[in-house]
């Protein structure tokens, strides 16, 4: 399945043989250990092990859902006998990012119905969905804890629009919950007479849910013939228990990437194929919240020449990468590639923890921003003012796109510069600012990467925080011209937007990360394309 292909230095061949034959035992005990779920391999500590040990039920979580199938299959036909044309995962993270893989690679197939993915507080993206006519949409509220700040505000939000506006239905028939037992959604879920409550194994973590209700509910709503795709993930798992590797395609995967992060190539470049282009928002999650702590991580990268003494590549496409980076090849011309991909990359990620030694089941720096957050919206404080430039008319790009490459110019070439952006992350803007990454940071011999907030801070937020400090982190609020109250809180969602910035920005400078600011009065489109072409 995985052609390595290693360019650059080479040690001497009777090294090289040696070490590989001390390899193979110790990545065959790797291997045998995670399946007996050796919670040892990734921490000494107790307390720690215990935590870990309830992360582990993604291992078989492909049995278990693949004997639900009936199930979810029956009722996805009732859900469309019902006459709902339009799904809304309501989730942040590892509750939605899977979903928005599946509909992005299957969607569109056999009339299914549309799937939308909501995990931005901003209120044009809110704006964006009160503007649809939603009296045939099903709403999917995602949360493993049930107290998802975010997804709570969503669900409140258009429970309450959806009563007010629509009602032929009860406003419950909208709505399903995904969640764990004993949580405060699945209480909710009963209190308002939801159309379905998912209730998840506890022991399986948001990002490692794919393989669950949390992915398996929208893929059954959107027509994906499961018992193929789980099928061919179970085959995955088979590979997966080889000891050989050469022949396990996950534990070849997770020891290139540690091993080239352990060598200073941490920046790891994803080249994908045309299909498969959307698995590349799961793969981040997935490697920068597992791998990013401790001082130590390793940096996904979505759009970049894969050219740098930092980068290592892996691809999926034919294409042949750079000849002087390492890289590894993926060949993935078979039935439901994707299914595989996920379980490889599941795989790999704990491979990865181990050789890092790091715990990849857990966030710990996740919490910092949440609780700036908190705080922010506790004290009813919000100053844009802090920030390090304000932009409030065209005339001062000029000066802002100086202010920029200035900004960028002084960070070595081994930092990446992660642009945050606290705008609605639609396909206009997503344009604008990959027109600005050309015009003014092309050219540059720094990875770059973007992240649409509050998006980011369930994904590579654990990676900027915890992760090596080599990372150079432009912010970009924007006024709110309009806005919407979030029902039973003080606060809009444009406030709580603004909050969740500004407590990531607190975070940041917490951990004496590299940072600039800047606030807009201008709309994030016209922001960036004026810098663009200045």
């Amino acid at each position: 399945m995985f052609a390595a292909a290693w360019q650059g230095e080479r040690p001497a061949r009777i090294k090289q043989m040696t070490q590989q034959n001390a390899d193979v035992s110790s990545e065959a005990s790797i291997v045998s250990r995670i399946w007996a779920r050796d919670v040892s391999l990734w921490s000494d500590d107790k307390s720690v092990q215990q935590s870990i040990t309830n992360r582990l039920g993604w291992l078989d979580s492909i049995a278990w859902v693949s004997s639900r199938v009936e199930e979810l299959t029956a009722w996805s036909q009732e859900i469309r006998d019902a006459g709902f044309e339009r799904i809304i995962v309501l989730g942040m993270g590892g509750s939605s990012l899977a979903s928005e893989v599946l509909a992005s690679v299957y969607g569109n197939q056999n009339h299914a119905p549309a799937l939308w993915i909501l995990d931005d507080t901003s209120p044009n993206a809110i704006e964006a969905i009160t503007n649809q006519d939603l009296g045939n949409t099903l709403f999917i509220v995602a949360s493993k804890s049930g107290g998802t700040v975010e997804t709570n505000c969503f669900c409140e939000f258009f429970f309450a629009h959806v009563k007010a506006n629509y009602p032929a239905r009860p406003a419950g028939t909208h709505f399903v919950a995904i969640t764990d037992s004993g949580s405060r959604l699945e209480q909710l879920a009963d209190e308002r007479n939801f159309n379905k409550c998912f209730v998840n194994p506890s022991d399986i973590g948001g990002r490692f849910s794919v393989f669950s209700y949390f992915g398996m509910v929208p893929a059954a709503l959107i027509r994906l013939p499961l018992k193929e795709f789980l099928s061919s993930a179970q085959a995955a798992v088979e590979v997966c228990k080889l000891e050989d590797p050469e022949k396990n395609q996950g534990l070849r995967l997770g020891r290139f990437i540690a091993q080239q992060a352990l060598a200073g190539k941490d920046k790891m470049v994803l080249h994908s194929s045309q299909g498969l282009q959307s698995l590349g928002v799961w793969i981040e999650q997935l490697i920068a919240e597992s791998t990013g702590k401790l001082g130590v991580g390793i940096v996904p990268v979505l759009q970049d020449d894969g050219v740098g003494m930092d980068r290592c590549i892996v691809a999926n496409t034919k294409s042949a990468p750079d000849e002087n980076t390492p890289h590894l090849q993926i060949d993935v011309a078979e039935p439901h590639p994707l299914a595989r991909e996920f379980f490889y990359w599941e795989f790999a990620t704990a491979v990865a923890g181990h050789l890092l030694k790091v715990n990849p089941f857990d966030e710990p720096n996740v919490s910092e921003s949440k609780g700036n957050t908190n705080h922010i919206l506790v004290s009813g404080y919000i100053d844009v003012r802090a920030a390090d430039y304000a932009v409030n008319f065209t005339t001062d790009v000029q000066e802002l796109k100086h202010k920029l490459q200035s900004f960028a110019a002084d960070a070595p070439d081994t930092h990446y510069l992660a642009l945050l952006i606290y705008a609605a992350q639609n396909t206009a803007t997503q344009a604008a600012v990959s027109s600005f990454v050309k015009s003014v940071l092309g050219g540059m011999a720094n990875v770059c990467t973007t992240g649409f907030g509050p998006r980011y801070l369930h994904s590579t937020g654990q990676l900027h925080k915890g992760g090596k400090n080599n990372g150079a982190f432009i912010l970009f609020t924007f006024a709110n011209d309009k806005d919407f109250d979030v029902p039973g809180t003080p606060y809009t969602f444009g406030e709580l937007n603004h909050a969740q910035s500004a407590g990531d920005s607190m975070s940041l400078r917490q951990h004496q990360r590299r940072l600039l600011h800047v606030h807009s009065r201008l709309p994030p489109q016209v922001l960036f394309e004026a810098i663009a072409v200045s």
